[in-house]
């Protein structure tokens, strides 16, 4: 069609009788072609036929615009597939490696981040804007693991 610079017509009918047509540029262009071959198109009918023919490019540009970022999309998707199989491998082989202090020191850090966050989270629902609540004395505030 563009890339040919062909005017096209397609007139179908379905089994029920009922007609569907599609024509580029325009049905009168098209039709003028089929009566009159030769003719010459009037300024008007040209910048009609132009103005649609740079509608089908920018909707053509446009589609293939979303495809390449549905391309990218599913390039991503399959990455973080992936990444998300590899982390939950490792998440169960560094667990495995975890001995019970470890674990026991690990606990007691978490309990003193979720007494931190609980506590900031009430300060900043009371209008309050700076920390003076402290963890319990038993949360170790960096975890550590022993690979002996």
């Amino acid at each position: 069609m563009e890339e040919c610079g062909v005017d096209i017509g397609i007139a179908l009918f379905s089994p029920a009788g009922n007609p569907f047509s599609f024509f580029h540029p325009t049905p009168n262009i098209f039709l003028d072609h089929v009566e009159n071959p030769n003719i010459e198109l009037s300024e008007s009918t040209k910048l009609v036929a132009a103005y649609t023919r740079n509608i089908v490019n920018q909707t053509n540009n446009r589609i293939n615009e979303i495809e390449t970022i549905e391309e990218a999309t599913k390039s991503k998707m399959l990455l973080l597939e992936q990444l998300n199989k590899t982390r939950q491998i490792d998440s169960q082989e560094s667990i495995d490696q975890f001995k019970a202090d470890d674990i026991t020191k690990y606990e007691a850090w978490l309990k003193g981040v979720v007494f931190g966050l609980e506590n900031r989270l009430k300060q900043l629902e009371n209008g309050a804007s700076s920390s003076s609540q402290v963890p319990p004395d038993n949360a170790d505030n960096s975890p550590s693991v022993s690979n002996e």
